[in-house]
């Protein structure tokens, strides 16, 4: 958990002089929240430990880059309104954590997550984005990058029968589904989330925004834990 916080706060800007402070919303949610009253910029960082590229299921290797990327697609219009008030959302996903960004002017709270929820609760995947997203990442895999090569044989050699040392392949990726998606959507849950705040916000303002946006999340989900690495 310790190494989740660092690397929250490692991205995002904030005073040396700054105290950390760590909170619990209404709904359950642990919060590491800094409070600056110097700037207008709000930055609301969470991620979903667990939940990145090592939580697909064997043979749907992908699921969980191809859910950023749907959030991505499905949240465009969405995304485009947020960004005239100067409201930017994002998605992401790495080998360990499901990540959501997003900054607002303080000014526009009220609105921005409004439809951030919107998006983050009931995203929609339309058949024809899924087909498209998923023949971009068929032609990525096709023209086996050296690099990419090179890191998944050291995976391979350096975590044997481990998540780590798969990845995505042709036929794993034409499997995914909608369905698939909707699945990898339930693994977001309360268990597994971080979350850090730095802004012009009270902390109850910060415990509100928290509770806006993920309190509706499941509690716990049935996602296998993955193994500890021994050296």
């Amino acid at each position: 958990m310790r190494r989740s916080l660092l690397f929250l706060l490692f991205l995002m800007p904030f005073s040396v002089s700054a105290v950390v402070q760590e909170i619990s919303t209404p709904k359950g949610i642990r919060v590491w929240f800094l409070q600056d009253s110097r700037s207008l910029i709000i930055s609301i960082k969470a991620i979903f430990r667990g939940r990145g590229s090592v939580s697909d299921s064997k043979g749907k290797e992908g699921c969980a880059d191809l859910y950023a990327a749907m959030m991505l697609i499905s949240s465009h219009e969405i995304r485009n309104r947020m960004e005239e008030i100067g409201s930017y959302l994002s998605f992401s996903n790495t080998d360990d954590v499901f990540c959501v960004c997003l900054t607002y002017l303080k000014e526009h709270q009220i609105p921005t997550l409004q439809l951030a929820r919107l998006v983050l609760i009931s995203p929609t995947f339309k058949q024809e984005d899924l087909a498209r997203v998923q023949k971009h990442r068929i032609t990525a895999e096709k023209q086996e990058n050296p690099t990419i090569l090179r890191e998944r044989a050291v995976r391979r050699a350096a975590y044997p029968n481990h998540p780590y040392a798969r990845h995505c392949i042709e036929e794993s990726l034409k499997s995914l589904t909608k369905q698939n998606l909707v699945a990898c959507r339930r693994h977001l849950t309360k268990d597994c989330l971080l979350v850090v705040i730095v802004g012009a916000v009270t902390t109850e303002e910060a415990a509100a925004c928290v509770d806006q946006l993920f309190g509706t999340l499941p509690e716990k989900s049935q996602v296998t834990k993955i193994p500890i690495i021994s050296h």
